[in-house]
């Protein structure tokens, strides 16, 4: 994979997935990287989370915490999927 295949799928036309990059005192603390998906079992629209850090030196901050919570309200009012 190469950086243009990340800016591409991420911020192009036809956008594959969402990336969430989170920041403590303007310094870089985590990201998360997510897309969308189908359940055809279900029958239903879901949001699958790939990938989920928080730099170690930014522990019991919350940033974990409140990645996920973006990540739920980002499937729910944009996309309409079920969070469970």
């Amino acid at each position: 994979m190469k950086e243009h295949d990340l800016v591409r799928d991420s911020f192009g036309r036809n956008q594959k997935f969402w990336a969430l990059v989170t920041e403590w005192d303007s310094l870089p603390a985590g990201y998360a990287v997510f897309f969308g998906l189908y359940s055809t079992w279900k029958g239903r629209s879901g949001l699958f989370l790939e990938d989920l850090d928080v730099r170690p030196e930014f522990p019991s901050r919350g940033i974990g915490k409140a990645v996920l919570g973006y990540v739920a309200r980002t499937a729910q009012q944009e996309n309409g999927y079920e969070v469970r």
